[in-house]
């Protein structure tokens, strides 16, 4: 199996925010559960300074303990050829050693799980690019199963899109709701 997580509002409540600035000078900030479904028009432009800033995700987000545990639990069946990856909407954090020691704290075996950042793939919506990266672990042949937890339906509905590629593969979406 893939075990595929994602980490704002699913494993972390995160304070990050976007900057929207529009062609006037107006300036707005978007928080990660707004930014989801926002429609962004042709005026405006987003900075993600705070998504890419490791010290604020390591003083400021807060662990989901339920969905912690779950992920846990799925890292540690990687002994048994399952893979366990944690798939964010984020670009290149600013320090990884950082970002990295604070999942560790927060109980995420850093040593048996890769990171994959969507927000690398500039030209893709974050949905589109998530499911690019998945297929890409299909594409290897290796998982007849894959587990997708995430917030947004947008994720999970680009996700289950996979099917008609991978009739073979079995896609369970896990819808994480923060509350």
């Amino acid at each position: 199996s893939l075990y595929v997580f994602d980490i704002d509002d699913t494993l972390f409540r995160t304070s990050a925010r976007a900057r929207i600035v529009n062609t006037k000078g107006q300036v707005k900030y978007l928080s990660s559960e707004e930014l989801k479904d926002y429609k962004f028009s042709a005026d405006e432009r987003i900075c993600f300074a705070e998504f890419r800033d490791a010290k604020k995700f390591a003083e400021e987000s807060q662990p989901i303990k339920s969905m912690i545990k779950i992920a846990q639990d799925c890292i540690k069946k990687t002994t048994e050829g399952s893979k366990t990856i944690l798939l964010t909407a984020r670009s290149d954090l600013d320090c990884k050693t950082m970002f990295l020691e604070y999942l560790a704290c927060e109980g995420i075996d850093i040593n048996n799980i890769f990171i994959e950042r969507a927000g690398n793939l500039k030209k893709l919506e974050t949905a589109q690019a998530k499911k690019q990266i998945i297929s890409q672990y299909l594409e290897e042949g290796f998982y007849n199963q894959v587990y997708l937890y995430d917030d947004s339906l947008k994720n999970i509905q680009s996700f289950v899109t996979l099917s008609s590629t991978y009739p073979c593969v079995k896609l369970v979406p896990m819808h994480v709701k923060i509350n």
